[in-house]
């Protein structure tokens, strides 16, 4: 009796239900379930109870527990499916729903909504291809279907599939006249391709449904564009332009119309307006950070990045646009670790791999280069970061001359207006003493750019370098005059023996830039051979207050002082060479040995004697410093140190010019009457 009365309690709460009295049946079921705490069925029908009420939250509860037991039943399975869908567990309805599509085909639509909201557009346009006649009317499928179709033709348009996509907006509008996004996208991608003609017949047919502002504004360029000028006086005074962007939905597509035509500056505050009412709208951020970069405003730009990671760090798009942006900021730290993180996380592509490599090898972490370099060579062998990047590692990392040369010269090629590469190439050449491989080089590269004054002034310095020196005349005075062609000529004329020209370019250097360091220094030399030594005197004030970095400067004031007998002058130049120049302990033995000479003139003997007999105990003897101590010794009149010394001298270093030297000038030997004239002693 008992029993008769469960299935009757049970069957009068189906009844309920089937009458669409939800209110009473569900007051039925969870009575029923009072007593029958295990009745799947009743949670099931509780389960569809709210889900019609639209408390997917509830009925998904419910509908868990049923699915627990009735694993078999269809329309559990079928509910629970969309309801998973509703409260977003997208990939879990997918589960659900695939297990009975074969049985209940409608679940397709279902299923691909699913993959509509992952992304996934051809999976999902997959499944609604599946999805049974019956359901192909209904508004959700119409809806639905369009929307995909979209979403996948904007995937091959941001491809550079221009025909393919438009192919599938067309699709979309078949599917759903009122699909005017695929309208619009058609035209911006006509007016992309500048077919300003066939663009305007798309937004004249868009007017006729929706008087928006985006909409006439394009029309506005369009007939601008085509020289429309009554079509375009007619649109303007019609007031209907505004400067509001009250549709957020036209205000959205005119904004990607805008970036993809390059009008940053225009398309920024529809974008921050935008923003504003879509603070998680991740490719609003991405739009804004990309127009910013554009404009040269990349710390905003950064910015804009910032806050997409504050939403989600999961879009490799946007990703890879910032990791390009890092490295173009010269952040390639940065660029490295965040790459690194990316690629830890399997979030990332082959062009995630490529800025990686990029930012490994510039930030020299790179690990595993040869797998690297293999797998991004078959895809990216061409690609100007590839390039530059693999140039870098054999310039710097694992030197290889040659192959460092081939990257970055292929890498010219591409972007010949470059300066960075073509420094890097010269820089190449600089480094290794590449002479002939430079004229080579620059040669054709002379040929694609025979007015850029950097790889003229290169040409020529290298022409110069391997003894060309009428070719690089020709080259150079080809060219547009500078200070630097002009002191190139002046150096070239000056080893062909043409003195009077190559006085006239050196003027004429120092005419265009009476502080050129190169030109100073050379006009020092000709003033100094030329005996000229008050006139070099005044250049090396100049070069001192012009290139105050040039230590060498004192050297020269050394020389000018020695020879206006200025030896404590002299003197004082040297030590501040050694002060200045890189903070070195002690200076060259070149130097030393003519700062003892210096001493010696000075008159300062003892202090001579002590230096160079302090040289000769640390770094042994030679010929100039046995010279000079034996020169100080006969000042002194101190004959047995002085026999001993000439005896090293001479006996130790025959052969030297400063023996030879020594001997011609200071012994002068009476061998008739044993005496040593020069000292007035005879010799024992």
């Amino acid at each position: 009796m008992k029993s008769e009365n469960k299935k009757k309690n049970i069957k009068d709460a189906i009844n309920l239900f089937h009458s669409k009295l939800y209110d009473e049946s569900l007051i039925a079921f969870n009575q029923y379930l009072q007593e029958n705490p295990d009745a799947s069925i009743a949670y099931y029908y509780l389960g569809r109870i709210h889900f019609i009420k639209k408390n997917y939250s509830i009925a998904h509860n419910f509908f868990t527990i049923a699915h627990t037991n009735l694993t078999d039943h269809e329309l559990t399975s079928y509910y629970y499916g969309r309801t998973l869908l509703f409260t977003k567990r997208y990939s879990e309805s997918i589960q659900i729903l695939e297990r009975i599509t074969h049985s209940m085909p409608s679940a397709h639509m279902f299923i691909a909504l699913s993959y509509f909201h992952l992304g996934h557009y051809k999976k999902a346009n997959q499944h609604l291809d599946q999805t049974p006649g019956d359901l192909r009317n209904k508004k959700q499928f119409i809806n639905l279907f369009s929307a995909v179709l979209y979403n996948i033709g904007i995937n091959l348009f941001s491809n550079g599939q221009h025909e393919e996509s438009i192919e599938l907006f067309e699709k979309s509008l078949k599917v759903n006249p009122a699909m005017y996004q695929s309208l619009f996208q058609i035209g911006s991608i006509y007016i992309e391709l500048k077919k300003y003609y066939s663009a305007i017949d798309i937004f004249e047919k868009l007017k006729n449904y929706y008087k928006t502002e985006v909409i006439e504004l394009s029309l506005s360029y369009l007939y601008n564009k085509t020289d429309q000028t009554e079509k375009l006086e007619k649109l303007l005074s019609s007031n209907t332009i505004t400067t509001s962007h009250s549709n957020e939905q036209f205000s959205n597509i005119f904004a990607y119309a805008l970036i993809r035509n390059k009008k940053y500056k225009e398309a920024i505050p529809i974008l921050l307006q935008l923003y504003k009412k879509n603070y998680y709208d991740e490719m609003l951020l991405y739009l804004v950070a990309i127009a910013r970069n554009s404009i040269g405003e990349p710390e905003k730009a950064l910015k804009a990045f910032q806050l997409i990671y504050r939403i989600t760090d999961k879009n490799i798009l946007i990703n890879n646009s910032y990791l390009l942006l890092l490295i173009e900021s010269n952040t390639i730290s940065e660029a490295y670790a965040r790459s690194e993180k990316f690629i830890e996380y399997g979030i990332f592509d082959n062009k995630t791999l490529l800025l990686h490599y990029y930012a490994a090898i510039f930030s020299n972490k790179i690990k595993n280069f040869e797998a690297q370099f293999t797998h991004l060579s078959k895809i990216f062998g061409e690609n100007t970061l590839f390039l530059e990047a693999t140039g870098r590692y054999y310039k710097d990392i694992q030197p290889d001359i040659d192959l460092a040369t081939h990257y970055y010269y292929t890498l010219y090629n591409k972007i010949s207006d470059d300066p960075h590469t073509i420094n890097s190439l010269v820089d190449l050449f600089i480094q290794k003493e590449m002479k002939n491989q430079a004229v080579y080089y620059l040669s054709k590269i002379y040929e694609k750019q025979p007015h850029n004054s950097t790889i003229v002034y290169y040409y020529g310095y290298f022409l110069i370098r391997t003894g060309n020196f009428n070719k690089a005349i020709a080259i150079l005075t080809k060219s547009e005059k500078n200070h630097t062609t002009s002191f190139l000529l002046s150096q070239a004329h000056l080893l062909l023996g043409h003195q009077k020209e190559s006085i006239f370019h050196l003027t004429q250097s120092l005419s265009l830039n009476p502080l050129y360091l190169p030109a100073l220094y050379k006009l020092l030399i000709v003033f100094y051979k030329r005996k000229k030594i008050h006139k070099a005197l005044k250049i090396c004030g100049l070069i001192e207050k012009s290139n105050p970095d040039f230590h060498r400067v004192e050297l020269y004031k050394a020389v000018i002082y020695v020879n206006l007998s200025r030896y404590e002058l002299s003197l004082e130049s040297i030590k501040k060479y050694a002060v200045k120049s890189e903070k070195r302990t002690q200076l060259h033995p070149y130097l030393r040995m003519m700062s003892y000479t210096l001493l010696y003139y000075d008159g300062k003997t003892e202090k001579t004697i002590e230096f160079v007999s302090n040289e000769i105990r640390k770094n042994g003897k030679n010929a100039p410093l046995l010279t000079l101590l034996a020169l100080c010794l006969k000042r002194k009149f101190a004959i047995n140190e002085l026999k001993k010394t000439e005896k090293h001298l001479i006996n130790g270093f025959p052969d030297s010019p400063s023996t030879k030297q020594y001997c011609k000038r200071h012994i002068d030997l009476d061998t008739t009457h044993l005496k040593r004239v020069d000292l007035g002693i005879r010799i024992f």
